[in-house]
């Protein structure tokens, strides 16, 4: 896998896995799918324990502001570890030069390689990195 992609989705699904944890903290209940995430009752919006914003929105939610805001959906299965490209690319604070990329479109590219490659795997809108990746 390019590297600097790799390093992009590593630090991505690392600023996840806290938000997550931030959630849950603050009382939050995690869904066990999208949709029960969509019908949860949940605030909106709020500020989490470590005082932190966050916004809940469709299928996911935002925490944090930018330029340290990390956006993320749940999947069908309530997971957490999907991305695409304006989501690498907001993360990135859309420097995403500072990964190699020229832009978002570029960034989407690449995920396309990845995806005939079989290092990353598309699930509806979503990508998931597959045990192939080295």
């Amino acid at each position: 896998m390019d590297e600097g992609l790799q390093r992009l989705i590593q630090e991505y699904l690392a600023a996840v896995r806290e938000a997550v944890a931030e959630l849950s903290a603050s009382g939050i209940p995690l869904p066990a799918s999208r949709m029960e995430w969509v019908t949860s009752g949940a605030p909106k919006q709020g500020v989490l324990v470590s005082g932190r914003v966050y916004l809940k929105h469709g299928y996911g939610c935002a925490v944090g502001t930018e330029p340290n805001e990390v956006d993320f959906d749940f999947g069908e299965r309530g997971e957490t570890n999907g991305f695409d490209g304006r989501r690498l690319a907001r993360f990135s604070g859309f420097q995403s030069s500072a990964y190699g990329f020229a832009d978002e479109k570029e960034l989407e590219r690449a995920l396309g390689v990845e995806a005939e490659q079989g290092r990353v795997v598309k699930r509806g809108s979503l990508y998931y990195l597959t045990c192939h990746v080295a």
